[in-house]
């Protein structure tokens, strides 16, 4: 798959966008840019602007097409991949050709469905905002049973001990007090009410990001009874559970409540 910055789509017609969704190799990889913008992005806000795309789209699994195709799990989806769709003959092209929709394609669709797809049917003037656009797609990426890879962001290491072993254990106890009836008995979200803290859903919502911004994120929020009512260590306990349960590893380096320490560690899943 060969992944390209919005402005390589823009004016190109259906048969370069044809070359290029499906793949065709121009020397350049993934766009790491547009990825690590995704990782950081703000999936609630893209929630919200997600909302505006029901006037003509259904959203979840196995919901029907209404004016525009169903959106579940569309990021790396093939192209005009809804049987009986009366696709335009620009989308059938295509899907014909064996394009998918990558995120480098999505935001340069989203930016500008008219002058990315010539022929589209998409009546949408499109995101102006790359901020916007990064969480619309954010947030799409999740609705998925399996989120896409953002392949171009660095995998992880996690045999590199970031918490010793009585901070995740002590840990463990925090979280079960204060966490488990939400995000479920060992974070895979269980219980339906708060997003899981382990597995894919986890990994595609913080990969990229930084360990301070779960560690600040956790303490201002956290508990969902009491926001804010934990103290630094317990929350930096908490973490060490929940990195243990990600796959990270024990060892002599301890969690520090430091930001600037923090800020050096990225989910890397």
């Amino acid at each position: 798959m060969t992944a390209f910055r919005t402005s390589a789509f823009v004016g190109i017609g259906v048969a370069a966008a044809v070359a290029l969704a499906a793949g065709a190799s121009f020397g350049q990889g993934p766009d790491a840019a547009l990825e690590a913008r995704i990782a950081a992005a703000d999936v609630a806000a893209g929630q919200v602007l997600a909302s505006q795309c029901t006037i003509c789209h259904t959203l979840d699994a196995g919901g029907n097409a209404v004016i525009g195709p169903n959106l579940y799990d569309i990021v790396n989806a093939p192209i005009a991949r809804t049987p009986g769709y009366n696709y335009s003959a620009a989308m059938a092209a295509l899907g014909a050709a064996g394009a998918t929709w990558t995120v480098e394609l999505l935001d340069a669709f989203l930016a500008s469905p008219a002058v990315t797809v010539i022929g589209t049917r998409m009546g949408f003037a499109g995101i102006r905002d790359e901020t916007d656009r990064t969480n619309l797609i954010a947030w799409l990426r999740l609705q998925s049973p399996a989120p896409a890879a953002l392949t171009a962001l660095p995998q992880t290491d996690p045999t590199t001990p970031v918490f010793q072993g009585y901070q995740a254990d002590s840990g463990q106890l925090y979280y079960g007090e204060y966490c488990g009836n939400c995000h479920g008995p060992t974070g895979g979200g269980e219980d339906g009410v708060g997003p899981p803290l382990n597995g894919p859903i986890f990994e595609a919502n913080w990969n990229g990001r930084t360990v301070w911004e779960f560690f600040n994120w956790t303490r201002r929020f956290m508990p969902a009874d009491e926001p804010g009512g934990l103290e630094d260590q317990m929350v930096a306990r908490i973490l060490s559970y929940v990195l243990q349960e990600n796959g990270y590893v024990r060892g002599d380096q301890p969690f520090l409540v430091d930001r600037e320490h923090l800020e050096t560690l990225v989910f890397r899943f």
